[in-house]
């Protein structure tokens, strides 16, 4: 929207906009839902000229997910991508502060280090906030996201981007459909042959009796 030279304010409609309407194509799981509405909310904010806090903002999203169906409550996504979500935004803060330094004056090693250790915080807080979470429903705690979400994140980043490309141009650029076709399902696959690592490293994944209330 910048390079159309949009406001903010504008640009922070059209955008909320979009989101609701990819919301509605991909469909109502609870993931999709947190993720559309925490966005619009912040959107709307923005466009409101209103500053508001991260968690603050996931809390009103949860509240407003149970406010539409109280069962939800009972559904693992829901448990899954709201606990994920609240242990990254209480613990990165704390294991991988954000630097005050001008990003000129950082080296491009630095910045790729730093990277690394949100993402590192990242994967740890949210596997520790879930594992009770997994215990309860599943029986069991994984320890592989530590090592799959490196690998997870960018490739589901590549599908998702790529998704949009095939979208936009299957109908007018035929070609590069078919190139973004290639490289989502490259990435797709990587990405579902990397759940192997759980049959070569089995000791990552250990059964564990649902905790007691």
């Amino acid at each position: 929207w910048r390079l159309i030279l949009l406001p903010t304010r504008r640009a922070s409609v059209v955008t909320a906009a979009l989101l609701l309407f990819y919301g509605a194509v991909a469909g109502r799981a609870a993931s999709v839902a947190r993720a559309v509405t925490v966005a619009v909310l912040l959107l709307a904010a923005r466009a409101l000229d209103h500053r508001a806090q991260t968690f603050d903002v996931l809390a009103v999203a949860a509240l407003v997910a149970v406010a539409a169906a109280p069962v939800v409550v009972l559904d693992a996504g829901f448990l899954l991508s709201f606990g994920a979500t609240a242990g990254i935004l209480l613990g990165v803060p704390l294991l991988a502060p954000s630097s005050t330094e001008p990003r000129h004056r950082v080296s491009a090693a630095r910045r790729t280090g730093r990277v690394v250790r949100t993402m590192l915080a990242a994967t740890v807080c949210a596997e520790l906030a879930l594992a009770p979470v997994a215990a309860t429903l599943f029986g069991r705690v994984s320890f592989a996201g530590f090592v799959l979400n490196f690998a997870a994140i960018p490739l589901m980043s590549v599908v998702q981007v790529g998704g949009l490309v095939i979208a936009a141009s299957a109908g007018a650029i035929a070609p590069l459909a078919l190139l973004a076709a290639r490289t989502v399902h490259g990435a797709a696959s990587a990405l579902l042959a990397s759940a192997a690592l759980v049959d070569v490293a089995p000791w990552l994944v250990v059964d564990a009796p649902p905790p007691v209330w």
